[in-house]
């Protein structure tokens, strides 16, 4: 069993029966069940915000958010016509949490958006860092941040998760962050001293006002390469994991969950 399987065990395994009882829950509820929570495990990567103010306080290749990307040298610029610059991981950087060995281990990958046509484009990359440099032409000066990634899990599906995880007990919660090998991670992942933009692998968050959405059946099986948050909106990018394997970065989807 891979982690993630360890620890839906983990919860099976666990007397929460016995503990929802002592606290008011009642365990009948599907909701609560064990089998549910079990299921509704995920583990993601936060992907976190610095803001900077200057370009050069971000080393070249580095992952950051918004302002201008570091794109190689001879890339050809009109590719990127009509799209945003949103994001580049650097997946050296992405590395330590990628606790399934989905991504390559170096490299970067640029996320860009059009929000007029509700598409994306990627762009993967993996010459040497001295080969990148800042194209004022693709991206602007707004919004600039620095990331870095933390490990992170959520319990349950979009429009429960907040409803399970704050009568989790903290021993189960403990026992979770073991088995996936990070420090004391917290599900309810609210930490005021930062900013989470939103997250890779896991689940996308889908807003409780959007009630005619729904995600394209064949995107169930797809990897969520990153969740973004921005304003009341999200943005889901997504990949085949085929093509992941093959690192065909070029076929994403993309989905809205507007507020």
């Amino acid at each position: 069993m891979n982690k993630l399987e360890k620890a839906r065990q983990a919860i099976l395994d666990y007397p929460l029966e016995e503990y929802f009882d002592t606290i008011g829950i009642d365990a009948s509820d599907y909701i609560f069940s064990k089998e549910n929570i079990s299921e509704g495990l995920q583990f993601c990567i936060d992907v976190v915000h610095d803001k900077v103010v200057d370009e050069f306080d971000i080393p070249i290749g580095s992952s950051k958010s918004k302002g201008i990307p570091h794109l190689p040298k001879n890339i050809n610029t009109a590719i990127f016509e009509g799209y945003q610059f949103l994001v580049q991981f650097n997946f050296e950087e992405l590395k330590p949490y990628d606790i399934f060995g989905l991504f390559p281990q170096t490299g970067i990958l640029y996320l860009f958006f059009d929000s007029d046509n509700v598409s994306a484009k990627a762009l993967y990359f993996k010459g040497e860092v001295n080969q990148l440099q800042l194209l004022e032409t693709v991206g602007d000066k707004k919004g600039l941040s620095k990331i870095t990634f933390e490990a992170g899990f959520t319990y349950g599906n979009w429009d429960e998760r907040h409803e399970i995880t704050k009568v989790m007990p903290n021993g189960l919660n403990e026992m979770l962050t073991n088995i996936f090998g990070f420090p004391l991670l917290n599900p309810l992942r609210h930490n005021f001293e930062k900013e989470i933009s939103g997250n890779i692998l896991g689940k996308p968050t889908f807003l409780l006002d959007d009630d005619e959405y729904e995600n394209p059946y064949y995107l169930d099986d797809y990897i969520l390469l990153y969740d973004y948050c921005f304003g009341d909106n999200y943005l889901h990018f997504w990949i085949a994991p085929d093509n992941l394997k093959k690192r065909d970065f070029y076929r994403i989807e993309v989905t809205v969950s507007v507020g």
